[in-house]
C-alpha cells in the first residue's frame, strides 16, 4: 500500500514539473524579439576608387535583414557637397526592387568627367538609404564613397611612411654621371618623424662596395609635397676611401655629406622612386680629420 502511494506522489510531482517546464517555455516565448525589417549596405559602410577610365565602376551591395513572400524596394539617395549626379559621376539605379524571398541585390556607381579626376579632383558621395520603402538599418545604413584620380604627390603622409621601409632591388649607383652599379639591393631600415613634415630615414648598402657604406640617414621635408628635399646627414661611413680614391687612402674612411652645391635628392610618393644626391670625401680615423672631399655630384637611385 506504502508503495503504491509512493507511485502516486511521484507520477503527480512529474506531472507538475512537466506543467511547470511547459509554462516556462511558453513564457520565454512571449518575451523573443521578431527581427525588424531593414535595409543595410552589406559587410563594408564605404570604399575608394581612383579613377583612370569612364569604365572604372564600384558594385555596392545592398542587403535585407528579413524574407517576404512579397516584393519589396530599398531607395538610395546620394548627398555630396561637391560632386553632382549626372555631371561628376552616375548611378544605376537609385530604387532597388527585390524579388519575393530575394535578400541580396546591388548597384554600381561611376565617374563621368575622368578628366578632372586625373588632374586631381576628389569627391565624397554618401549613399543614405531612405524611406519610403524598407527603413534603413541602424548600423549599417549609410556608404561612403571616395571619387578621385590616382595616387598624387599631395598625398604623401607621415602616417603611411612605413610602406616606404624595405629592400629596394631596382637601384643602381651613378656616381660620374651615367650608371655605374645597377641591381643594387638598397634598402630603407628605418625612419623616424622629426615634425609634421619632415622625418628621418635610415638608408643601408648605399654604395655596393666592400665593405659596404653601411647605414646612412637621410632628412626628407615634404613640406612641398611637389617638391620633396631629400638630404643626408653628414655621416662617416664604414666604407674603404681606397676603393673610390685609389690605394693611397687604404685604411681612410668615405664620408657622405650634402653637396655644397646645394643639390638635393627627391621622393616620388606614389611610386616609391627615390634620387640621392650628395657628395662624398676622405676621413682619415687615425688623425680624425677630413683629408678633403670630391666636388663630383654622386648619385644614387632607388626603386622597387
Amino acid at each position: 500500500m506504502k508503495n503504491k502511494i509512493n507511485l502516486k506522489v511521484l507520477s503527480l510531482l512529474l506531472l507538475a514539473a512537466i506543467a511547470s517546464a511547459s509554462c516556462k517555455k511558453h513564457t520565454n516565448d512571449e518575451n523573443l524579439v521578431v527581427a525588424q525589417e531593414q535595409a543595410h549596405y552589406m559587410n563594408v559602410n564605404g570604399s575608394k576608387l581612383e579613377a583612370t577610365s569612364s569604365a572604372d565602376s564600384t558594385w555596392i551591395k545592398v542587403g535585407l535583414t528579413t524574407t517576404s513572400t512579397s516584393s519589396r524596394t530599398v531607395t538610395i539617395q546620394p548627398v555630396s557637397k561637391t560632386a553632382v549626379e549626372g555631371t561628376d559621376y552616375t548611378i544605376s539605379k537609385k530604387v532597388i526592387t527585390f524579388a519575393p524571398g530575394q535578400l541580396i541585390d546591388s548597384f554600381y556607381v561611376k565617374p563621368i568627367n575622368v578628366a578632372n579626376y586625373l588632374s586631381g579632383r576628389k569627391d565624397t558621395i554618401v549613399f543614405n538609404i531612405v524611406q519610403p520603402s524598407v527603413a534603413p538599418s541602424d548600423y549599417n545604413g549609410s556608404y561612403q564613397w571616395i571619387l578621385r584620380g590616382p595616387c598624387f604627390a599631395s598625398d604623401i603622409n607621415i602616417g603611411e611612411f612605413d610602406a616606404l621601409l624595405g629592400t629596394y632591388a631596382d637601384s643602381q649607383d651613378d656616381p660620374f654621371g651615367t650608371p655605374y652599379y645597377y641591381g643594387v639591393d638598397m634598402s630603407i631600415k628605418s625612419w623616424t618623424q622629426t615634425g609634421p613634415t619632415t622625418a628621418r630615414v635610415v638608408i643601408n648598402n648605399l654604395w655596393d662596395d666592400n665593405p659596404s657604406w653601411g647605414d646612412i640617414p637621410f632628412t626628407v621635408d615634404f613640406t612641398d609635397p611637389n617638391d620633396v628635399h631629400v638630404l643626408p646627414g653628414t655621416t662617416i661611413t664604414a666604407g674603404n676611401a681606397g676603393n673610390t680614391f685609389g690605394a693611397a687612402y687604404n685604411g681612410m674612411k668615405i664620408i657622405v655629406r650634402a653637396h655644397t652645391n646645394g643639390a638635393y635628392g627627391t621622393l616620388d610618393w606614389c611610386n616609391q622612386k627615390w634620387v640621392l644626391e650628395y657628395q662624398i670625401g676622405i676621413y682619415n680615423p687615425t688623425t680624425s680629420t677630413v683629408v678633403g672631399y670630391s666636388n663630383t655630384q654622386f648619385t644614387s637611385s632607388l626603386a622597387r
